[in-house]
């Protein structure tokens, strides 16, 4: 096994919104590869450091995008109701 330092990294960033318990396959829209662990390392760092920043400068766009979600599910529940699926 080749020594960290020689290895290379990808990395994605990006926001993901899914229901309790899903595992995300796919992070995007930024990737970054080949980046050396030390890199990596770093990048994780100033991730923890500003997550509840993040998180919370988020929030408006998130509540937003969860509402337009409970609309559209609920004209597909009364599109189904009307062609007899529901």
């Amino acid at each position: 096994m080749s020594d960290l330092r020689d290895k290379r990294f990808g990395v994605g960033m990006g926001l993901v919104i899914l229901p309790p318990g899903a595992k995300p396959m796919y992070a995007g829209p930024h990737y970054y590869g080949k980046l050396k662990y030390e890199d990596v390392v770093q990048v994780q760092d100033i991730a923890d450091k500003y997550s509840a920043l993040v998180q919370e400068a988020m929030r408006p766009m998130i509540d937003e995008l969860k509402q337009l979600g409970f609309l559209q599910a609920a004209e597909v529940a009364e599109q189904r109701k009307v062609a007899g699926k529901g």
